[in-house]
């Protein structure tokens, strides 16, 4: 039996947001290369999975996951034992020789606060803009923040908040002088 596309799937006539009432799809990343900021943006959001956190600051958005969630890597085959761990097991080495120093190794006198390790960041002249964005075809429309690059990328994301964030972050960098002056200002859209 062969099945045929609808004249709307074969002639390219959908709306391109099929995919916002799917629970496992949690956003959208539009780019021209596969090296764009929304692209590398999504794909270290997706390698976290739900452990990631997006953080953004007045210096850089980045995507951060907890270090006990890391795990220890391991090595490559034939790789030496004493190099065969990667930067980051290095580097969560020297952080964990660096707490054991400071307040000793028991659990009492570690934080509660968790360490958390960047798995990508870009300073905030790379961001051109946030906006909310409705979507969906249903009666009621999924909320998403929309992050605009300057390189012409775009990442769109399901946030359940999003009028009131984005009222936030224009609030945030509307206070603040930009440490680059040739940089476009982040404007809301």
């Amino acid at each position: 039996m062969r099945t045929e596309l609808h004249p709307v799937v074969r002639e390219g006539r959908f709306w391109n947001d099929e995919w916002v009432h799917d629970t496992a799809v949690w956003g959208w990343a539009y780019a021209q290369r596969p090296d764009h900021l929304a692209i590398r943006l999504a794909d270290h959001c997706v390698a976290g999975r739900a452990a990631s956190t997006l953080v953004l600051t007045t210096h850089r958005l980045a995507v951060v996951i907890e270090t006990s969630l890391l795990g220890e890597p391991t090595p490559e085959p034939g790789d030496e034992p004493e190099t065969g761990r990667g930067i980051l097991g290095k580097a969560l080495t020297l952080a964990k020789s660096f707490r054991s120093d400071e307040g000793g190794d028991d659990k009492a006198s570690r934080s509660e606060a968790p360490v958390v390790a960047t798995l990508w960041e870009t300073p905030v002249n790379a961001i051109r803009g946030f906006r909310p964005l409705d979507k969906g075809r249903s009666v009621s429309v999924v909320e998403y923040l929309v992050i605009d690059f300057v390189d012409g990328s775009v990442l769109e994301f399901a946030a359940p908040h999003v009028s009131q964030d984005t009222q936030h972050i224009d609030k945030c960098f509307q206070r603040l002088s930009s440490p680059d002056p040739t940089a476009p200002p982040i404007q809301p859209r």
